[in-house]
């Protein structure tokens, strides 16, 4: 077939048209959830409310208008970057699951901040849960956290809300005790609260995974916020190999809690 265009011939013949091929498992690796990488420059259409109640007793999750970034499960045919920056695996493989974490925070017009955290577990075929079969793409675990901080990095409201899980309404029916959280900052001996209140079969496996890596974020969020006392050793320092009371870094930022290495000798 020839196409006339304005009254001239073109040699150009019509191209077959290209289909889409089904989304590879590579793909959905990296297309199965919209991420959050940009979320940083994203400003919510409005402040999130003041939490009303404690901690929410119902099997969904509570529908807010305006919460800025809200991470979307789901097989998408997006553009999605097709390597991660890391060396390239030395033998062929596929997508097997996807977990993702996302945790976004926001300051509060009473003073307050409110970190909301997110967890799905997603396969890229139908998987077995519960004594049936789960679809791709659909997550058998959904979950979400929402926890109220003050200045003080100290926990003062919650609301847990599982959407799904693998034994139903049974999953969910935790989400209320996490209200105990209420009281505990988050600092130093944060995780080791979790495991406390909520170890075994006194909380979710899945809940505890969101809430524990949600500890580091609230710190980050409150980074510019936090009174500091100059008198109080900074409790980042022994925290991670970086920050060695007897490192480098410890000696030139915080001199006055360096503590120089015991000889070897």
């Amino acid at each position: 077939m020839r196409i006339a265009l304005k009254g001239q011939r073109t040699a150009h013949r019509l191209q077959p048209v290209q289909r889409s091929a089904p989304l590879s498992t590579a793909r959905f690796f990296h297309c199965t959830t919209s991420r959050l990488s940009n979320c940083g420059a994203q400003a919510p259409t409005q402040r999130p409310q003041p939490v009303q109640r404690r901690v929410s007793t119902t099997g969904s999750r509570p529908r807010r208008a305006g919460v800025g970034c809200v991470p979307v499960v789901s097989v998408c045919p997006c553009s999605c970057p097709d390597s991660m920056p890391l060396p390239t695996p030395d033998c062929a493989r596929e997508a097997a699951h996807c977990r993702t974490i996302t945790i976004q925070a926001y300051a509060r017009s009473d003073g307050l901040w409110d970190l909301e955290g997110h967890l799905t577990d997603v396969w890229p075929t139908a998987v077995p849960c519960a004594g049936g079969m789960l679809d791709a793409g659909k997550p058998m675990h959904d979950m979400w956290l929402r926890l109220t901080v003050d200045r003080t990095a100290t926990i003062v409201a919650v609301q847990a809300v599982t959407d799904a899980g693998p034994y139903g309404s049974a999953c969910g029916a935790i989400a209320p005790d996490y209200s105990q959280l209420v009281g505990v900052q988050v600092a130093r001996g944060y995780k080791d609260a979790i495991r406390r209140l909520f170890g075994r079969t006194a909380g979710c496996t899945h809940m505890n995974e969101l809430a524990s890596a949600m500890g580091s974020a609230a710190m980050q969020a409150l980074w510019d916020a936090m009174p500091r006392d100059p008198e109080q050793r900074p409790f980042a320092i022994d925290g991670c190999h970086a920050l060695k009371a007897s490192s480098l870094q410890v000696a030139k930022f915080f001199p006055r809690w360096h503590t120089p290495a015991a000889d070897a000798g």
